[in-house]
């Protein structure tokens, strides 16, 4: 048990709470946002949690870290492959997005074993600011304004219409999402785009369920109600991939709790299902999200961009380009390697810097599948969304962070679990 006796981070010394760094970085969203730093302060976030993790040494590294170790020496190698000065900055934000990323694993992982509810909680307090920023969106759509960080961003980094996106703070994206129906008021406060607040919606959603079902009765009354309130902007955002995202949590809780005999949600999707779709069938609303589903344009796009990167990935295989590229003739169109995390780091990075970023995260996902209560199932849950997303969303620079924290959780309920003996461990879980 001596191995025991090190895991936790050691605060008795400490006048802020061992979770403060996580508090600052995932409940301080709104902050960064209105300084329109969002985007940027991942990296300075990190670095409190480095100062802890080397203050309460010895730092344990979670089961297949060296996967992870693995894919962060590739993406270094992949700078190789830049062929213009300018490509450096674009290169050295993702990495430094990635390295913030294997912090916060590091953290969660030598946290979690003491104070894993309050992690879970702190990602659900994260959950209800992200329902908030939706609200925000459908009642202010055009709401914007400038920030400090674009006061002080040089104006030639401006001229850049995607850094200008990324440090001028708005509430929401007014798109023309089907043509002929007039402009659709997209939320994505507390972000820059649309994209990343439905991709963190649904990421952040299985720690919402999780605390829904906590032994707090205030919390679970607040997550709850919470949850119903992220409905009204996820369907109109039109964000299709947030509507997968979300279908495929909820689908999947619902399949593992019957499995377990607790048929509640899977009778609850039913209900909705027999008495509720058939009067959604019948409204308008229906109707224009048929169209959005089928939306040719948007998807010819992406197609295009995706075959581009396939076709740029067997041309450089082994380091890719070490960043995404516009090779199109159109300068406004979206570089090749976006719109997809897979695509990122497989155009960047090669296959093998593909492979490993993608099997850290299956290895963590395969070993962790044996979830015995209910709020390691939704962190598996958490982990199944995020391999999902990598088709159509960037993990960049928000969601990968939240990423880290459900690998971090389940990996150290993995490794607290191998610790005990069968007995102890049926006996923490209330199996007879």
């Amino acid at each position: 048990m001596a191995a025991v006796e090190v895991v936790s981070l050691d605060v008795r010394r400490n006048y802020l709470p061992d979770t403060w760094p996580l508090w600052l970085a995932f409940g301080g969203i709104p902050l960064w946002f209105v300084l329109g730093l969002g985007a940027f302060i991942w990296p300075l976030l990190a670095l409190p949690m480095v100062l802890r993790l080397l203050v309460s040494r010895p730092v344990r590294v979670p089961p297949m870290f060296g996967v992870w170790t693995l894919f962060l020496l590739w993406a270094c190698l992949s700078g190789f492959q830049l062929d213009r000065a300018s490509r450096l900055l674009s290169f050295s934000y993702r990495l430094s997005l990635y390295l913030s990323a294997t912090v916060i694993l590091l953290y969660v992982y030598n946290l979690a074993r003491d104070r894993r509810d309050a992690v879970v909680g702190i990602m659900g307090v994260f959950f209800l600011i992200i329902v908030a920023g939706g609200w925000l969106g459908l009642l202010l759509p055009r709401f914007n304004f400038a920030t400090f960080g674009q006061s002080v961003m040089p104006r030639g980094l401006l001229q850049n219409s995607w850094v200008f996106q990324l440090v001028h703070a708005r509430f929401a994206q007014v798109q023309e999402l089907i043509y002929g129906q007039g402009s659709v008021a997209r939320p994505s406060v507390p972000f820059a785009y649309t994209n990343e607040w439905g991709a963190n919606l649904a990421l952040s959603l299985p720690f919402a369920m999780a605390v829904a079902r906590s032994k707090t009765h205030r919390w679970r009354w607040i997550a709850t109600i919470g949850i119903a309130a992220a409905i009204p902007p996820l369907v109109l955002s039109g964000n299709r991939g947030a509507w997968v995202s979300v279908a495929v949590i909820v689908l999947y809780g619902a399949f593992r709790l019957a499995v377990r005999g607790r048929v509640g949600l899977l009778t609850a999707l039913v209900a909705v299902g027999l008495f509720a779709l058939p009067l959604f069938a019948d409204s308008s609303l229906f109707g224009l999200l048929q169209q959005r589903a089928a939306h040719p344009g948007s998807n010819k796009a992406r197609v295009s961009l995706y075959q581009q990167a396939g076709e740029g990935a067997a041309r450089s295989p082994l380091f890719g380009y070490g960043a995404p590229r516009n090779t199109t003739a159109k300068t406004s169109a979206p570089a090749v390697g976006t719109h997809g995390q897979l695509w990122t780091v497989l155009f960047s990075n090669g296959v093998p810097g593909a492979l490993f970023f993608v099997s850290f995260f299956a290895l963590v996902f395969w070993r962790t599948r044996h979830s015995p209560t209910e709020t390691d199932l939704w962190i598996h849950a958490a982990l199944l969304v995020t391999m999902l997303q990598w088709a159509y969303y960037d993990a960049l620079p928000s969601q990968l962070q939240v990423s880290m924290v459900a690998a971090g959780l389940a990996c150290a309920a993995l490794s607290g679990r191998q610790d005990m003996a069968p007995r102890e461990v049926a006996a923490a879980h209330g199996v007879a």
